[in-house]
């Protein structure tokens, strides 16, 4: 690969992925909701309107929780989009959190260890 192909990650790239970060829930993301995220942006030209109501339904056959105060609107889409934009630009992976490895996690007893007696 020639160095004429390879995108720079400027520091405006550094400056806009930590606004995103703060703007964006990770929690609600899971790499199976992203790749179909990749896939709609490409497949509605970028019609995030379209990918709003594509992802959410998306999401709810993945399990994820989509609500009223949780829904996938056409911003959080487009902050996510510009998320993994990027970070395929800066060459870091996307971290996802493994819920299955949390709660099967075994549970400490909190009265033996806080007592005061």
């Amino acid at each position: 690969m020639s160095t004429a192909n390879k995108q720079q990650f400027t520091d405006a790239d550094a400056f806009q992925l930590r606004r995103i970060k703060l703007q964006m829930n990770k929690h609600e993301w899971s790499e199976p909701l992203d790749k179909f995220l990749q896939e709609c942006v490409v497949r509605n030209y970028f019609n995030f309107d379209l990918i709003a109501m594509e992802v959410s339904t998306e999401a709810q056959n993945l399990g994820h929780l989509v609500g009223a105060t949780n829904a996938y609107t056409s911003e959080k889409c487009r902050f996510r989009w510009s998320y993994l934009h990027l970070k395929r630009k800066k060459g870091k992976p996307v971290k996802y959190i493994d819920y299955t490895k949390t709660q099967s996690a075994p549970k400490k007893a909190w009265g033996k260890e806080n007592s005061q007696t």
